[in-house]
């Protein structure tokens, strides 16, 4: 059971039209001295849930709000951006503004940059394009922790995982591609990648061909009942263009010609916050070098 009465703001307290307030754990939620801190409590590094309810005389009344946040790095603050599909996201920013409006979005240094989750044929032939954006070289593993990044699709119910290789670890020079394949004989036989580009195989599992998402994770603390806590690196959720009830405005952005019709899911602005369909376009398939430009027809 969550208690949901921790802390109760000062009556009286009103927040201007677009304007803000701020609550700090050592001022206010954890301090004891806040006569509103009924139990001190902290927020996890580990991620969790955050709660706001309307009140009266003690009890909760009908307004409530919640926010479900992810593992975190120390010093990187966590806040809400809104896409091109009226939808928000709540993610790791490039630095904290209390009592100001937020600061863009964190990206990279590796991003998700081509997805491929349903080839015309074979359909083993799916892969999925990672790129190091950031003028320096990026370790796919944490040497302090011991632990390699992660790939997944949708990691509260995984189908397909791929923890990347340790001896030796995966090192991406700047601007170097890295290609994910379900099998590398299928992806061989139906796209070509430049010789120097790596390939590594997810193997079990496939991408889904509806609502789906993938995700790129470094590797956090480890809980008391050793349970690996993953801190987001990069996330796509994409759609084959047919769900239009899984967006706010009850029409899906996604492009249909990447749905078995031979285009890929290609980023538009590698540099560009990537989970919002408006940085994505369909495309030519050109695993492992620059992205193609959205044609003027579509790709059959």
């Amino acid at each position: 059971m969550h208690t949901l009465t921790k802390y109760e703001i000062a009556g009286g307290l009103s927040v201007p039209a677009y304007g803000y307030v701020v609550f700090f754990e050592n001022r206010h939620f954890g301090s004891q001295a806040d006569p509103g801190c009924h139990e001190p409590f902290a927020l996890s590094a580990d991620g969790e849930t955050l709660y706001l309810h309307s009140g009266s005389a003690g009890a909760l009344t009908g307004y409530s709000e919640q926010e479900k946040f992810d593992a975190s790095e120390p010093n990187v603050p966590l806040g809400r951006y809104h896409k091109s599909t009226g939808a928000y996201n709540f993610v790791a920013l490039t630095k904290a503004t209390p009592g100001a409006e937020n600061a863009p979005p964190q990206v990279g240094p590796v991003v998700i940059n081509e997805i491929m989750y349903h080839p015309d044929n074979p359909a083993g032939a799916e892969y999925v394009e990672l790129v190091n954006i950031s003028d320096e070289a990026v370790t796919l593993y944490d040497a302090e922790r011991h632990a390699p990044w992660r790939f997944t699709d949708n990691p509260d119910a995984l189908s397909v995982e791929l923890l990347l290789p340790t001896d030796p670890p995966v090192m991406l020079g700047a601007g170097e591609y890295l290609l994910l394949v379900k099998d590398v004989g299928m992806f061989q036989s139906k796209y070509s990648a430049p010789a120097e580009v790596k390939v590594l195989a997810w193997g079990a599992g496939r991408l889904p061909n509806g609502t789906a998402k993938v995700q790129l994770s470094k590797p956090g603390d480890v809980d008391s009942d050793g349970t690996r806590q993953w801190i987001r690196v990069d996330r796509v959720v994409y759609s084959d263009g047919a769900h239009p009830r899984d967006f706010p405005e009850r029409v899906d952005p996604w492009p249909t010609t990447a749905n078995g019709q031979g285009a890929s899911l290609s980023r538009t602005d590698s540099v560009a916050y990537g989970n919002d369909p408006g940085n994505w376009h369909e495309a030519v398939p050109t695993p492992g070098s620059v992205n193609a430009e959205k044609p003027p027809f579509s790709v059959k």
